[in-house]
């Protein structure tokens, strides 16, 4: 989904749920994407959000739906989960990201990439929890998931924090 997508999935699913179960929310901040649209190109760039959005979907399966929420921002709604579910989809992105694409780009550049370490893609992550059956219960879910996912970028890249 799209933010457009995603307004429309919170109005759906407010309608549709008519029982309260909690659902986990993961805001998702690509760190150094600039790094890789600025030194490989925009080609690169859109490269590497495709293959976010495929890692996120294979993340999360039938377990909720992935949302490009802008920019190199990410949504993952985890319906009818917990934080063990969370956990398990934050360490399979952290798995599947953890050469910093470097075997993408060699295949697509047909020689061997450097990355310097510093500048290698990862993601930072806050996690909230919310109850269906109110779209106010999402959108708080999503603030806090929002303002965590600063103070994770703060304290260094490629960290996940979960909102007690």
């Amino acid at each position: 989904y799209n933010r457009q997508g995603f307004n429309l999935k919170m109005i759906e699913e407010e309608q549709k749920q008519k029982v309260s179960v909690q659902n986990i929310l993961l805001y998702i901040d690509l760190d150094n994407f600039k790094y890789y649209n600025d030194t490989f190109g925009h080609e690169i760039g859109d490269l590497v959000l495709t293959r976010f959005s495929q890692i996120f979907r294979e993340a999360i399966g039938k377990k909720g739906y992935a949302v490009r929420y802008g920019g190199d921002e990410f949504v993952l709604v985890l319906q009818e989960s917990n934080e063990q579910d969370a956990m398990e989809v934050v360490d399979c992105i952290y798995d599947s990201i953890s050469d910093g694409f470097k075997e993408l780009l060699a295949e697509r550049f047909k020689t061997n990439v450097v990355i310097p370490l510093d500048k290698k893609i990862s993601c930072s992550i806050g996690i909230a929890k919310y109850i269906t059956g109110n779209k106010n219960n999402m959108l708080d879910a999503l603030s806090k998931a929002d303002k965590l996912l600063y103070k994770v970028k703060k304290s260094g890249k490629g960290r996940y924090a979960i909102v007690d």
